[in-house]
């Protein structure tokens, strides 16, 4: 966020908790999350992350594909031999 250079192991470690878990909008002013000096924000989100201080992101449901297809189970694929 910042002009800290971080290492590339920082980075990939803060990209993977800002993918999957919500930072709190408070986690630079709130005390729980680590002191206010000495680190950046994304210390700050990987340090509540290994505390175990970050509730993850919802799963999103993906929709099931393949239903249709030939060979496949379910619905009307419209090769009825019925004719």
């Amino acid at each position: 966020r910042g002009e800290l250079s971080l290492t590339a192991g920082t980075v990939k470690a803060y990209k993977f908790v800002r993918r999957h878990f919500l930072i709190p909008a408070d986690i630079e002013s709130n005390p729980k999350f680590g002191p206010y000096s000495g680190g950046c924000f994304e210390e700050r989100a990987i340090r509540a992350y290994a505390l175990g201080l970050l509730k993850p992101k919802k799963k999103e449901k993906k929709e099931k594909r393949g239903l249709g297809r030939v060979g496949g189970r379910g619905g009307d694929r419209g090769d009825d031999d019925d004719d």
